[in-house]
């Protein structure tokens, strides 16, 4: 579920995930509109658009330009201390069933009706914001407190980022995304640049997403990395998926790992496969997408954090390091219709 689509929903339905400050009206939330904060939203909204806007004195029920909803991406567990991170269109909903999956081991019961999230009748589309999924994180301020002072180790599995994009280009018409079937890439990438999906998460950094919205220098949260293959890896899903299992081995266990591959149960349909995360990259297949040469450096440059935080990630892979990603680069974009070389 993205931040826009609650409109979406009626107006006496709850939020699925979390009341959060709107990306567009974050900028605006200083000097007399401090008191404007995601804490400020979580406390007083219950609805879409029933947010009680009576404590700054003026009784309003319009404050869905203020507030909106947004789904949890952060699960953290005592017992291993780990705080994970899931980032849209980076293989989100695997890691958050993975997440509900650990829980499930945690509690003591491995029922598929329990921990599949989409199987059960509460699913919204917020697999972290249902019952029975782990504990989240729902500020900045709780993921400092759980890294600095707690002494939890942060992560997150990146997916190359010019991939993701390829992905949001043809995997996000349902979520307010873009009509790819009426829109170029090159199109695409003009909208991302002047901010036309600002608020929607399928669109955002993924360092931003799990540094809540914070620049990775201004955040100082030292990230431990996992990262798909580049798609011009040879056989890049058995590579991606080898990768997955040695994050989740390396930051939970063997044991924990081999637990999960052992009674792993899809809940995707589109899977072909019942081990944890075997499955295929939809953006290295679609017929038409592409990403031509002079567009590719705009897209890291939007990206400027997951470009950096994929290449430090890559080093655990290759020790050849970012150039050698760089060099990747031309050997897995394709030809989009209406744009040029």
């Amino acid at each position: 579920m993205l931040l826009g689509a609650v409109g979406a929903l009626a107006a006496s339905s709850p939020c699925p995930g979390r009341y959060v400050v709107r990306e567009e009206r974050r900028a605006d939330a200083h000097g007399d509109k401090a008191w404007l904060t995601d804490a400020w939203c979580a406390a007083r909204c219950d609805t879409p658009a029933g947010c009680r806007f009576e404590a700054e004195g003026e009784a309003t029920s319009k404050t869905s330009d203020l507030c909106g909803c947004a789904c949890t991406a952060h699960a953290y567990f005592p017992e291993h201390k780990v705080v994970l991170c899931t980032v849209a269109k980076a293989s989100s909903s695997a890691w958050r069933q993975f997440a509900r999956r650990v829980h499930a081991i945690e509690r003591g019961d491995l029922s598929v009706d329990g921990w599949c999230g989409t199987k059960r009748k509460d699913f919204r589309g917020c697999l972290l914001d249902q019952s029975l999924a782990p504990a989240g994180v729902g500020s900045f301020e709780q993921l400092q407190r759980l890294v600095h002072d707690e002494g939890y180790t942060p992560a997150v599995f990146l997916r190359d980022p010019i991939e993701r994009a390829l992905s949001m280009y043809t995997g996000t018409m349902h979520a307010q995304g873009v009509d790819y079937h009426n829109t170029s890439f090159a199109q695409f990438v003009a909208q991302l640049e002047w901010g036309k999906y600002k608020g929607n998460e399928h669109m955002a950094s993924q360092m931003g997403v799990c540094n809540f919205g914070r620049p990775a220098k201004e955040a100082g949260i030292a990230w431990r990395f996992g990262a798909s293959a580049p798609s011009a890896t040879l056989d890049a899903p058995a590579e991606t998926k080898r990768r997955a299992h040695r994050f989740v081995a390396e930051l939970f266990g063997e044991q924990t790992l081999a637990s999960v591959n052992a009674n792993w149960t899809q809940c995707d349909a589109r899977s072909t496969s019942d081990e944890f995360f075997a499955f295929d990259s939809q953006a290295r297949h679609e017929a038409g997408l592409a990403a031509t040469g002079d567009l590719v450096p705009r897209v890291r440059a939007l990206y400027a954090d997951d470009v950096r935080a994929y290449e430090a990630a890559e080093r655990q892979y290759d020790p050849a390091g970012p150039d050698a990603v760089r060099a990747l680069v031309p050997l897995f974009v394709q030809t989009v219709p209406g744009s040029s070389r």
